[in-house]
């Protein structure tokens, strides 16, 4: 996927997956902070299908599941600031705008529908598309798109097209249900373009690649078992308090009890 018009290029330049994943893997493998957990991992490349719609109001676009071009930022009661990117690209992940003309098509494509056993009903295509489980059943799902948002119905700037809220960039699917939609995903350029929930606010290059270490060790721990109902007081450090650097963070003895291996979610039995 093409890194577009990136509004901070300095934490792009930065950016390099293999050092992250092996920091994560350090720090797992920390005889005191750790969890005393060897990772490995395997890299397969990013893909969805291509499903070209027609709206009712005649707009057409190649690919419901991709858009390439302007790009903004909603603003939120917690990060208010505006923020444009063109000829950028973001993966869709829910299409407002097709939900509220035809449902039937809307859950075709971006939920699981009628399927009242299934949870949450807004799923993760992305997760379900890039598994991989012919070869890799045994390794638990975690995706690095560049972009995911949401098509809105309206914008202010008649510009269809935004990226999702500000707190959703690091997310795991550890509930869904059927398994092929558990796993997580970090969506790297957009936690470059703005400083935590700050949109705008760009991190410079060494505090960029502290907060992708620390929310690939996130949102791993969460795929392994791992909750956010952690008892710890606040500040001592860990994989479920707000972000830290991964070397000023001790797994905890409570979050050690959560982990569990042998049934780690995203795993197809």
């Amino acid at each position: 996927m093409r890194n577009g018009d990136v509004t901070n290029p300095s934490a792009m330049q930065a950016y390099s997956l293999a050092s992250s994943m092996q920091a994560v893997a350090q720090f797992y493998a920390h005889p005191q902070r750790g969890a005393g957990i060897d990772l490995y991992w395997v890299r397969t490349p990013f893909s969805m299908p291509t499903v070209p719609y027609d709206y009712d109001d005649g707009e057409h676009v190649a690919n419901l599941y991709r858009h390439t071009g302007t790009i903004e930022y909603v603003p939120t009661a917690t990060s208010p600031s505006n923020l444009t990117v063109n000829g950028g690209s973001v993966w869709i992940w829910r299409d407002e705008k097709l939900r509220r003309e035809d449902l039937v098509i809307y859950r075709t494509y971006f939920s699981l529908g009628g399927n009242t056993n299934a949870r949450p009903q807004e799923t993760s295509i992305l997760i379900k598309h890039n598994r991989n489980d012919s070869e890799l059943k045994d390794f638990v799902k975690v995706i690095y798109p560049s972009r995911t948002g949401k098509r809105l119905r309206n914008s202010v700037t008649g510009n269809s097209y935004c990226r999702m809220e500000p707190d959703g960039h690091a997310q795991a699917l550890f509930n869904a249900s059927p398994i092929i939609f558990q796993g997580a995903h970090v969506d790297v350029m957009n936690i470059s373009e703005e400083n935590y929930v700050q949109v705008g606010t760009h991190y410079p290059p060494s505090g960029f690649m502290d907060v992708i270490r620390y929310s690939i060790g996130h949102e791993l721990f969460h795929v392994i078992g791992g909750r956010h109902q952690n008892p710890d007081p606040p500040g001592t450090g860990s994989l479920i308090q707000p972000f830290l650097p991964l070397d000023q963070i001790t797994v905890s003895p409570s979050e050690l009890l959560q982990i569990n291996l042998k049934e780690r979610i995203s795993v197809i039995p």
